[in-house]
């Protein structure tokens, strides 16, 4: 018996390194296709308990993994001794692997209580859970596929959760294949259902060829449009920022380069999320940069702080926003970010508990220092092109930045400005972009991905890295990006929560299913006790 459990939970681990392979490296995407297998053969026969053990080693073995970083997170932010960071490294791990561990638990307990074949079980649990847990840094199962771009083609219709369960299904078809008895998959119910799932699979990816051939011939015609973008390079400060020598906040580095962008051919120049620029909060800073750009005669988007508001309690309020100045140097509406991280911007409950605040305050300093979440959406329009501004984590939020895709959205491009130094020179920045890039697919409007420290990336609407800049190294980029105000949009961008509803109502029916069975069963073993 202790030989088996120890087995059992070898395999868990090995299925969770199977799991965080393919967010660790991008190359790795078809790993995930088989990763769950030893953990449902782990499960196989065991308890509730048991599973909830098994799903906890697989999900803490995957995200110490694939989020390794969150220590040199820490570090930077609040600059504890490697020690110390890595015991709180333990908590974030620890609460992250609840995800794996209550998809674990949950799939064992309705396998054996309710109705549902194990094969739905698994599939819509697994999508629901990845699409909704609530986790610190949000990541989608099917978003360790950005590599694998045949795959990603029907997401245009029910997003990454639709390949959630596509992954999912495939993941359960294999470990019946290989560890259950042929009597098990021989009734007449179960052979309906495989051959459902079957034909689910060579449609989606029948239509995924379609989808693939159709939008990179769309995509050869179009014209282009010459994009520059910023990377300045900066390392994380909490405190007050310093100007680079030769530069001020009037006339900043990235002006000088954004000049040189332009002089070369540069449409529209993107600066990233990067420190305190004051353009928000001194009319000179502001007054300077828009001369600049109307000088140039050419668009510029960029992110900066405001602070000088205060509300009702006469408390200073803070807000990221995105500016955008046309090419007569004019300000348009400033897009306020929405989505905001939790203990990073804004604290949980805050407003209703101040103890959790100042808790907080006391653990993470002046890096939770509250930040106000705007007001709606903006979009920006120009003769040549229109934009949908994101900031930083924005992007990883399938459903938000479809509801920010307007129902015509032919010429739209996304854009995103992030700043990833927080987490020194680990792979979260690479997580970060091709996580976000199936934003492009899932809408088909071309991504672009701007990063403080890179890499700044562009992603066309077939999923295709069409650009990728370096990493860690500061200075200008030129993309001729291909564009076309004919085209954009997608079922997914007008029905993005279509996939998450037919999902949770499949979930809630098959809980249903248990809890009905739970108590029937009750009441006929206390009816044969009383006879």
């Amino acid at each position: 018996m202790t030989s088996s459990l120890s087995f059992k939970c070898v395999l868990s681990i090995v299925s969770g390194l199977l799991l965080g392979a393919g967010f660790f490296d991008s190359q790795l995407y078809m790993l995930t296709w088989f990763a769950f297998v030893p953990l449902l053969w782990a499960l196989k026969n065991a308890s509730c308990k048991e599973s909830y053990v098994f799903g906890f080693l697989a999900g803490l073995s995957c995200y110490v993994f694939a989020a390794y970083w969150v220590v040199d997170f820490i570090v930077l932010i609040k600059r504890y001794p490697f020690g110390k960071s890595f015991l709180l490294g333990i908590v974030f791990w620890v609460y992250s692997a609840q995800l794996v561990a209550l998809i674990a638990m949950l799939f064992r307990w309705l396998s054996l209580h309710s109705r549902f074949h194990p094969l739905i079980l698994f599939s819509v649990i697994t999508a629901c859970f990845y699409g909704y847990f609530p986790m610190l840094f949000s990541c989608q199962l099917g978003e360790s596929q950005s590599r694998f771009t045949l795959a990603l083609q029907a997401i245009d219709v029910v997003g990454v959760s639709g390949l959630d369960v596509l992954i999912a299904m495939v993941n359960y078809m294999l470990f019946s294949a290989l560890f259950e008895r042929d009597g098990q998959r021989s009734t007449g119910r179960t052979k309906l259902i495989y051959g459902a799932a079957g034909c689910l699979i060579l449609g989606w990816f029948v239509y995924s060829a379609w989808a693939l051939h159709y939008w990179r011939d769309t995509i050869a015609g179009w014209d282009h449009l010459q994009v520059g973008l910023v990377q300045p390079n900066e390392k994380p400060e909490s405190g007050r920022a310093k100007v680079f020598p030769g530069y001020s906040r009037a006339y900043p580095a990235e002006m000088d380069m954004t000049e040189r962008l332009v002089a070369n051919g540069a449409e529209l120049v993107v600066w990233p999320e990067a420190r305190y620029k004051r353009y928000f909060d001194e009319p000179g800073v502001a007054d300077m940069i828009r001369g600049s750009v109307a000088q140039l005669k050419t668009p510029l988007l960029f992110q900066d702080m405001e602070k000088k508001q205060t509300n009702l309690r006469g408390e200073s309020i803070l807000r990221n926003g995105a500016a955008f100045l046309n090419a007569a140097g004019e300000p348009q509406p400033t897009y306020y970010k929405m989505k905001r991280v939790a203990f990073g911007e804004y604290v949980p409950l805050a407003r209703d508990f101040p103890e959790l605040k100042a808790l907080a305050e006391q653990f993470f300093g002046d890096f939770t220092q509250e930040i106000e979440s705007g007001p709606g959406r903006v979009q920006y329009q120009t003769e040549k092109f229109s934009l949908i501004p994101l900031i930083c984590y924005e992007v990883m939020f399938p459903e938000f930045v479809a509801n920010a895709v307007p129902d015509d959205a032919r010429g739209y491009i996304l854009i995103t400005l992030s700043s990833n130094g927080w987490f020194g020179e680990t792979i979260q920045p690479y997580q970060h972009v091709h996580s976000g890039a199936l934003r492009a697919v899932e809408n088909r409007l071309p991504l672009i991905h701007a990063l403080n420290n890179g890499p700044s990336t562009v992603v066309l609407p077939d999923g295709s890295f069409f650009y990728e800049g370096e990493y860690h190294k500061g200075g200008g980029y030129l993309v001729s990006m291909p564009y076309s105000k004919q085209d954009g949009g997608s079922w997914f961008s007008r029905h993005p929560y279509l996939c998450s509803v037919v999902m949770g109502f499949i979930l809630a029916a098959a809980v249903v299913s248990a809890v009905s069975s739970v108590i029937v069963s009750g009441k006929a073993n206390r009816s044969f006790v009383s006879a």
